[in-house]
């Protein structure tokens, strides 16, 4: 059976995504993907080969919207710190909104997956690192900019802002715990505001 047009084969990806995003790999069944792609299984096995590269596709397609989103916000501001303080309160508003779930679909997958499922979870860990290293560039950036000081290693600030989002998305993830959301981007907020060096913070 031939592949779906374009148009179909993004359609069907959208609504993979959205059901591997709410229920994980595991727990979505092929059943699920049927419903959910509007395909008969020999017709998604044709498109995608399988339900793992089907997965994949979901989380490559998530990785460039996320991708694309954050640049987007860094774009229009001149200022590193004021581009990822941006970047937080963008990324705390989608928390509030209903999504398929609150919490990052890179993070989950990494939680779920075994090491032996080395595929997925290689491709999640390397979606993660990539936005660590876009961010230990842009603390790069403020530095050479002397926006901020260069006491402490732009990795080792990336790595404390990575921390800080994926604990905002878990907060986000609980119900109980989801009150706290906005003490915590108020918090990391702080921490960023504090890094401006004194001409740089009144500029």
């Amino acid at each position: 059976m031939a592949r779906p047009a374009k148009q179909s084969r993004e359609e069907s990806l959208r609504r993979a995504l959205a059901l591997f995003w709410s229920k994980g790999f595991h727990n979505t069944s092929l059943k699920d993907l049927e419903q959910a792609l509007n395909m008969r299984p020999g017709s998604i096995y044709a498109a995608f080969t399988s339900k793992e590269a089907l997965f994949c596709e979901a989380l490559a397609d998530y990785g460039r919207a996320a991708k694309a989103d954050y640049l987007g916000i860094m774009e229009r501001h001149g200022s590193r710190i004021d581009g990822l303080i941006a970047y937080l309160r963008s990324m705390a508003a989608a928390c509030e909104r209903e999504q398929p779930a609150r919490a990052c679909m890179a993070v989950k997958t990494v939680l779920e997956m075994p090491m032996e499922q080395g595929a997925m979870r290689e491709q999640a860990e390397a979606l993660l690192q990539d936005f660590e290293q876009g961010f230990t560039h842009a603390f790069a950036e403020a530095m050479a900019a002397g926006e901020i000081g260069d006491a402490i290693a732009p990795g080792r600030l990336a790595r404390r802002l990575q921390a800080d989002i994926t604990g905002m998305r878990v907060l986000a993830e609980r119900p109980s715990a989801r009150d706290g959301l906005a003490e915590r981007v108020d918090d990391t907020i702080a921490w960023l505001e504090g890094l401006k060096l004194p001409a740089a913070a009144h500029a």
